[in-house]
């Protein structure tokens, strides 16, 4: 399963395909969860953060290092798009490939 989701996620980057992850969360809470393979360091991974929190939704931003995916929680109720995530990571002067995934 673990090689499945890189393949995917290599062939999704390649094809510039982003699929966007809404999962239900506690509370109604919505998640996009992004996949960081090979993120090398905490200093990447805060930049990210740091531009997630800032879109306005955005309520709480988690680094799971073991899956290599960020999960960002969207508040109940409120909207946040593939092209704001897009833009966000850009901002962050992200340098690494990544793709906005569904688990």
């Amino acid at each position: 399963m673990r090689v499945g989701l890189k393949i995917l996620t290599l062939i999704a980057g390649i094809a510039g395909i982003h699929l966007l992850m809404i999962q239900s969360g506690a509370a109604g809470d919505k998640e996009i969860i992004l996949s960081v393979p090979g993120i090398p360091g905490p200093y990447c991974a805060y930049g990210v953060e740091k531009r997630l929190l800032e879109l306005d939704g955005i309520v709480r931003v988690e680094l799971h290092w073991k899956d290599e995916t960020i999960r960002a929680v969207i508040a109940e109720g409120r909207t946040v798009t593939a092209e704001q995530i897009r833009t966000a990571v850009k901002l962050a002067d992200y340098p690494y490939a990544y793709s906005i995934i569904a688990p």
